[in-house]
Parts: C-alpha cells; structure tokens; sequence
C-alpha cells in the first residue's frame, strides 16, 4: 500500500479536506512511498492552528512510510524549539514532544 493509501486509511472520507488544510497553511511533503504533513503550533495547545510567528514548536499530523520522519525532519523549511506528535495507545491519543535538535541524534540511533 502506498502513502496516500495509508493516509486514507487513517482518516477515511476526511483526509482530501485535512491534506488541502495543510497544503494552504501547514508543510506538507511526499515521496511516492512517504507523506509528511506538519504544522506551527504552541506546544500547550497543540491542538490550535498558529501562524509560525506565534509558534514554538512543529506538531506532525502524519508521517507515513519508511524512513518517513528522518525525511520529513530534512525537508522541514525551520527549526521550532520542539517538534511533537500523537502516538495512539489503548486508544488513548498521547502527545509526545521532543527537542528538535535532539531528535535527530534519536532518529541515528533509534528511539
């Protein structure tokens, strides 16, 4: 299964509306076997769209395929303080955040 198929899956009916939104706003990045779609946002409200100027750290919405987050993190355009996303367990939604600096040690060495 490809990227996009992947993206579909998760999201269903939804995803068109959610890749245009972070096609207008955010960072998006795809390979024919990755997609990346990222965004500012303030790391107590990470859930709330801000304007880069306001942000202070990258929340990843999604980031599919092999080797997908070492590639989003090279192509990502600026460094924030932080750079977080959700990882699902028991159906529980838990944010993580990282050092952006830091993350790229981890992502050489695993997490």
């Amino acid at each position: 299964m490809g990227a996009i198929q992947d993206a579909i899956a998760l999201y269903g009916p939804d995803f068109p509306r959610l890749h245009g939104m972070y096609l207008e706003r955010g960072f998006c990045y795809s390979e024919p076997t990755m997609l990346a779609l990222a965004r500012p946002c303030l790391v107590e409200r990470y859930e709330e769209w801000v304007e880069p100027q306001d942000a202070d750290a990258w929340w990843i919405e999604l980031c599919v395929g092999p080797n997908a987050l070492s590639i989003m993190y090279s192509k990502i355009p600026f460094p924030f303080a932080k750079i977080g996303w959700r990882r699902d367990f028991k159906n529980k939604p838990i944010p993580r955040f990282y050092d952006f600096y830091k993350l790229q040690h981890r992502l050489n060495h695993g997490f």
